[in-house]
């Protein structure tokens, strides 16, 4: 007898898989609630004025980011990070000692995947500005910066390498890896939904933390892989639903790779604080 060994197509995909599980209505709206919940917190932290400044003349001049500037950027996305965190009732739950050591090791992944958001090559200057804009800062963007705005043609992709002004990236062969790194993620995380949901995934691992109860943080990043799950399934077909998961949890693995590449590099040499 000939064997067939080629993969599955799109159209006989059913023939190899049990009927896969999707939301159930409380399902629904239990991811509803975690993703308003999320971009209401994230919108809660603002840039301010002289933050948005300057990445308007970043986008349109290619006039580097300010040191100072840079710095409080990525404290403000810090910021979001333990916001979005702290208005979880899974996070609420947990021991204090935990909740330190899950934010201490995750909160830079998750500015790793905001910024590959935020730099994926797709966008251009001005939905760069708008990704990354609080609730205040729409309102400048409206008022203040409205004209600006309005010539979207001259507002260009900003760079990582024009926004980072606090670390030397000019090591050729790692910077080579983590751009494609960071395109490569950025592609993999288009849907808002299962943004949240990686974002939920990240912040409950417990890799390379020291936690009193790891069986329950454990218990909860499951559940939030279980849902991605679901959702995937919900919204896609079979096959596509199987290829966004593998990539969602290969974005897990690469955002780590981003981390641990941005500890390697040395301070930059125009660095002025």
């Amino acid at each position: 007898k000939n064997y067939d060994f080629s993969p599955p197509s799109e159209d006989n995909f059913d023939e190899y898989c049990p009927p896969p599980p999707t939301l159930s209505p409380d399902e629904e709206k239990y991811l509803k609630v975690l993703v308003t919940s999320h971009d209401a917190q994230y919108r809660s932290v603002n840039f301010g004025e002289e933050m948005i400044k300057e990445m308007m003349m970043c986008s349109m001049f290619g006039i580097p980011i300010s040191t100072n500037a840079a710095i409080n950027g990525y404290k403000l996305c810090v910021q979001r990070v333990f916001k979005i965190a702290r208005s979880l009732e899974e996070f609420q739950l947990l021991a204090n000692e935990d909740k330190e050591s899950l934010l201490r090791v995750n909160a830079d992944l998750l500015v790793c995947l905001r910024g590959a958001i935020f730099f994926d090559t797709r966008k251009s200057g001005k939905d760069q500005v708008l990704v990354s804009m609080g609730d205040q800062d729409i309102e400048l963007l409206n008022t203040m910066f409205s004209q600006a705005m309005k010539e979207d043609a001259n507002m260009k992709h900003i760079e990582y390498k024009t926004f980072n002004s606090v670390q030397d990236i000019r090591q050729k062969d790692t910077e080579d890896r983590y751009k494609v790194i960071q395109e490569r993620v950025g592609l993999y995380l288009e849907d808002n939904n299962a943004t949240v949901l990686v974002t939920l995934i990240i912040l409950f691992s417990a890799d390379s933390c020291f936690l009193q109860n790891q069986d329950q943080v454990a218990k909860i990043q499951e559940n939030f892989i279980v849902l991605l799950q679901k959702y995937l399934n919900t919204r896609y077909s079979r096959l596509m639903a199987c290829l966004h998961l593998a990539q969602c949890m290969e974005a897990v693995s690469l955002l780590r790779e981003m981390a641990d590449l941005k500890k390697t590099r040395d301070i930059s040499l125009n660095l002025k604080l």
